[in-house]
C-alpha cells in the first residue's frame, strides 16, 4: 500500500457532548475526552485513513465565545496551509453554537 493509497484526514476537537463525561459528583455531563479517547470510540478496520489530531480546547460549547472562533479558523487555516495531500478536515463541536463557529470560519 502506498502513501497515494491513505486518505488522510484531520479532526479539529472542540468539546460538546461528543467528547464530554458523565461526571457522578455534580451529576451532569462535563467536558473530558480527549482527541484519542474520541477516537478509540470509533469502530476499527475503516480502511487506510490516517488522522492527524488536533484537540484546540475541551469547551461547553454553550460557553464558546468569538475567541474560541478565530482560534478555530486559524486552526483550519494552519492545518490546511501546512498539509498539502490533506483529503479532508473534520471539526468535532457541540450543537449550541456550531452555527457561529460554521460562520466564523466560512
Amino acid at each position: 500500500m502506498t502513501s497515494e493509497d491513505t486518505t488522510k484526514i484531520c479532526l479539529i476537537t472542540t468539546g460538546g457532548t461528543i467528547s464530554s463525561i458523565y461526571d457522578e459528583g455534580i451529576q451532569a455531563l462535563r467536558p473530558g475526552l480527549s482527541v484519542d479517547a474520541l477516537l478509540d470510540r470509533l469502530p476499527k478496520g475503516m480502511g487506510n485513513i490516517k488522522v492527524i489530531k488536533r484537540e484546540l480546547y475541551q469547551l461547553d460549547s454553550a460557553n464558546a465565545q468569538p475567541h474560541h472562533w478565530q482560534t478555530l479558523a486559524g486552526a483550519i487555516k494552519q492545518v490546511s496551509e501546512e498539509i498539502s495531500d490533506l483529503n479532508g478536515i473534520v471539526v468535532s463541536h457541540g450543537t449550541d453554537t456550531v452555527v457561529y463557529s460554521a460562520a466564523a470560519v466560512s
